[in-house]
């Protein structure tokens, strides 16, 4: 699906988020057990065995394919993929107690990526200390970017209370962790803060084309300002790329 956009020759910012690795996610059901429909018990991600280690050699040569232009990374998945593979893919940022803050340069301009660290509180929310590093991380980026995003893991109703205090700051919030998937929400209290959260099961790609830069007291308008929509993966979304057939037969 990447490959057929490149090929396009669109402007494209390729982000990943977090849980892409199983050892990022702490909710859910552990490698190699059912899920709770199957008859399984739902524990907490982490608490089971991880992966073997040739797991981790497929899953870097599969997310170096993505060639993201940015990943949110765990510490645990970053030292499983260095510990079984040696490396962990390229554009992956490991993000440890601390944002992670990037300048990423684009045909639009120089884009501003704060990558929020897992939540201290209940279920990974935010301590007001971590909203506040959060906070001024983004602030730092605003004299050099076009606009800001941030990418957080730290789950729907964290990421809701958190919106006002991100009108003003960010432009977009990529959301991830516990809670549902959508394309788009535009909420009252922070019109200029266009919020999406991925699939945490993985089954789809969110497409956001941004349309107008924001500038001051800027209010996203979809159809005007922006497009968004979740494509599910199917195989009938691109041909069979022979690289994954590879890759996959592998095993």
């Amino acid at each position: 699906m990447f490959n057929k956009y490149r090929g396009e020759g669109k402007p494209l910012l390729l982000i990943s988020g977090p849980d892409e690795f199983l050892a990022d996610a702490p909710f859910g059901t552990p490698y190699g057990l059912p899920e709770p429909s199957h008859g399984g018990l739902a524990v907490k991600k982490g608490s089971g065995p991880l992966p073997p280690p040739q797991e981790a050699r497929l899953a870097l040569a599969a997310h170096n394919l993505l060639r993201v232009n940015a990943g949110w990374l765990s510490p645990k998945a970053a030292a499983w993929m260095r510990g079984a593979a040696k490396a962990v893919p390229s554009g992956y940022s490991e993000v440890g107690t601390d944002p992670v803050s990037l300048v990423l340069p684009t045909a639009a301009g120089k884009i501003g990526l704060v990558l929020f660290p897992r939540g201290d509180g209940p279920k990974d929310a935010p301590t007001p200390e971590q909203q506040k590093r959060v906070l001024a991380a983004a602030a730092a980026l605003r004299p050099s970017a076009a606009l800001i995003i941030g990418v957080s893991p730290w789950g729907f109703e964290a990421e809701r209370d958190f919106l006002p205090l991100a009108q003003g700051v960010f432009s977009c919030l990529l959301g991830g962790g516990d809670g549902p998937g959508f394309a788009k929400s535009l909420q009252s209290q922070s019109p200029g803060v266009l919020w999406a959260r991925s699939d945490s099961k993985g089954r789809s790609v969110t497409e956001i084309t941004l349309l107008q830069r924001p500038g001051d007291g800027f209010r996203w308008t979809e159809g005007t300002s922006f497009n968004a929509r979740l494509i599910d993966l199917k195989p009938n979304v691109a041909p069979p790329d022979r690289t994954m057939e590879a890759l996959i037969q592998s095993r």
